[in-house]
């Protein structure tokens, strides 16, 4: 259990961290990215490895304005700016209304709609079999999935490369125990696969067993040195991505703790808690 955690829970000395930049800015940003980032870049790795799937041009992406999800849409499209892939890979995000505007400002996706009427957008308009997707199922909500399975399984929709699933950004401590784990919610019932005989195969991403992959076809050292350089691109340009929110002091700490219990907390905000009491008796560590 400890191997398969380790790519996500680390301890890391600073002064060992090749990934380190001493700039409190900089560091509050690492606590709210790593390893979010990391299941994106691998994630967004194994697809670019099969190059999309076969040529996917569409990626639909939910939760859109969670970090898991905005960061691959980010990767996505800096494929396609470096000129890695075709110029006509698009990314299309789907939030909640609270959250489209927020998801809008990114900059990330082509296109960001709601949940509630995603399928009336002119981007989800039949433009012929040749056009296949991706979808990446972030929030794992199941109602949505049932209705975007109701979509794609039409036979005037677009065809479906894959589902992948990234994360469970819908599910709370209250609902996590009734979740069956093994349930394939885009598996073909008879229904569908008589509608569409394209109906893909339901794929769990595991960033673990992906670098078990990788670490066999790219030297170890290339591996790091990749991981370093994306991380360095990414704290260049994602500073104004949310605003990051400071608390001192144990009190005031336990205060915001139940104020996010009880109202939850915007996509745009970026918490950064401290038990110091000021943030002049923060210590500057040095590890």
């Amino acid at each position: 259990m400890w191997e398969h955690r380790r790519p996500y829970n680390q301890v890391l000395r600073c002064a060992a961290d090749p990934q380190y930049i001493p700039d409190p800015i900089i560091e509050d940003l690492t606590m709210l990215y790593r390893p979010l980032f990391w299941t994106s870049y691998w994630c967004e790795d194994w697809l670019f490895s099969s190059t999309y799937r076969g040529g996917a041009s569409v990626f639909l992406i939910s939760s859109a304005s969670s970090k898991t999800a905005f960061c691959l849409a980010y990767l996505i499209k800096k494929r396609v700016a470096q000129g890695e892939v075709k110029q006509n890979v698009r990314v299309v995000g789907l939030t909640s209304k609270g959250n489209l505007e927020f998801t809008k400002r990114l900059g990330h996706y082509d296109v960001v709609l709601e949940y509630g009427s995603f399928a009336s957008d002119d981007a989800f308009q039949y433009r012929g079999r040749d056009e296949r997707w991706i979808y990446v199922d972030v929030a794992s909500n199941g109602a949505l999935n049932q209705r975007i399975r109701a979509y794609f399984a039409s036979p005037y929709a677009p065809r479906l490369a894959t589902c992948i699933s990234l994360g469970l950004t819908n599910v709370s401590p209250s609902s996590s125990s009734s979740i069956s784990w093994s349930t394939d919610a885009f598996s073909a019932s008879p229904e569908y696969a008589l509608t569409n005989p394209f109906w893909p195969r339901f794929e769990n991403f595991f960033m673990v067993e992906w670098l078990n992959v990788r670490k066999h076809q790219i030297p170890i050292g290339e591996m790091f040195e990749r991981q370093n350089q994306a991380w360095k691109e990414l704290m260049e340009v994602c500073k104004g991505w949310v605003r990051v929110e400071r608390v001192y002091g144990g009190q005031d700490v336990m205060t915001a703790y139940t104020m996010v219990a009880e109202r939850g907390v915007g996509p745009e905000k970026g918490l950064v808690w401290s038990l110091w009491d000021r943030e002049e008796k923060v210590l500057k560590a040095k590890l």
